[in-house]
């Protein structure tokens, strides 16, 4: 999934970043990062990134190891809930459109597009199936 918006609130912590982003829709997401151009500390203002920026960025969903294979209805409906404030902690409801391999698979979410997920081990989930997975979101800025 690929988010076209602009950077709300950054937290820094050496290399890693947690981002506050909203896209063109108006939704907004948590993202964690790294960025080994800059390592920062105790406050530091970057030379990088800056708030109000825009960016443009990939955005998959890592580290998954709980989710739920719906077979019959009712199911959840498909889109992104981040129940933590100020985490990429993520819930994501979505369909499997493809399997990339045993522990990579890319997932229609509602109206926000396909993303792709990432599980810590292999599973067992077919192509077409409804599932819910609980994850971070991480982003990669081009």
């Amino acid at each position: 999934m690929d988010i076209d918006g602009s950077i709300k609130r950054i937290i820094y912590d050496g290399y890693e970043r947690l981002i506050l982003v909203e896209d063109s829709n108006r939704n907004e997401y948590w993202l964690h990062f790294l960025q080994y151009e800059e390592y920062l500390e105790n406050k530091e203002e970057s030379n990088i990134l800056t708030v109000g920026q825009k960016v443009l960025m990939r955005v998959y969903l890592n580290l998954v190891n709980d989710f739920k294979v719906y077979n019959t209805h009712p199911w959840p409906a498909e889109g992104i809930i981040q129940p933590i404030t100020q985490s990429p902690h993520s819930i994501v409801s979505g369909i499997v459109r493809d399997r990339l391999d045993d522990c990579t698979l890319v997932c229609s979410v509602g109206g926000i597009g396909e993303l792709l997920v990432s599980f810590e081990s292999e599973v067992s989930i077919e192509v077409g199936s409804r599932i819910r997975v609980s994850g971070e979101l991480w982003a990669d800025i081009n």
